[in-house]
């Protein structure tokens, strides 16, 4: 399925959403700006090709060469050559793409499950706690969760405590697709998190 959303935050940043719906060959068969890897399981390679095709959707104005894609030391990655920063994220059915020629950017995907519960407590601090509704609250633990692993993404650098140096500045207000955050790593930056729910139950954040 081609991306299922698409947007253009500024004048140097754009971010899309695929909906996986082909086959590991299929995904192949569209990939052909960046060398393809093996892995031993489907659901990794379908991601792995998936999160690959949208990046490659974003940079098709970019370049018409392939390209390669590498990983920093603190694992940021980055596309040799090309001037610009991107983020991929991937979860279930979705992968996620994000890039700026300007900044730092960070996009985080997340299919809503119970699991998040057993590890609520190591990545929610006091403050947030205090919002949600009760144990159960799944909707904004992944909106936390999804949200930190963005933060963390355009920060790129790691040693990020997701409990003590993250602040999701919480309540999301109704309707409401954006949430100031601080960062309190090497000083204090304030961030504006940007949200949405697809279908099927995912969380979707970004920064940038």
């Amino acid at each position: 399925m081609p991306i299922v959303l698409q947007k253009y935050l500024n004048d140097t940043t754009e971010m899309a959403v695929w909906k996986i719906t082909e086959s590991v060959e299929e995904l192949r068969k569209l990939l052909w700006m960046f060398a393809h890897e093996e892995f031993k399981f489907e659901s990794r390679n379908l991601h792995w090709l998936a999160s690959r095709v949208v990046l490659q959707e974003l940079l098709k104005t970019e370049s018409s060469q392939p390209l390669l894609l590498l990983k920093m030391p603190n694992g940021r990655p980055y596309i040799e050559g090309l001037d610009c920063r991107i983020s991929l994220s991937h979860s279930g059915i979705y992968a996620a793409a994000i890039k700026s020629t300007t900044g730092s950017v960070g996009i985080d995907i997340e299919e809503t499950t119970e699991r998040i519960k057993k590890i609520a407590r190591k990545f929610i601090n006091d403050y947030e706690w205090q919002y949600l509704e009760g144990e159960n609250d799944l909707e904004t633990m992944y909106l936390l969760w999804a949200g930190k692993e963005a933060i963390f993404k355009w920060y790129g650098d790691g040693g990020v405590d997701f409990k003590h140096h993250m602040k999701i500045l919480l309540p999301l207000a109704n309707g409401a697709h954006s949430v100031d955050a601080i960062l309190s790593k090497n000083g204090e930056q304030k961030l504006t998190l940007h949200t949405t729910l697809m279908d099927d139950d995912y969380r979707l954040c970004w920064v940038f």
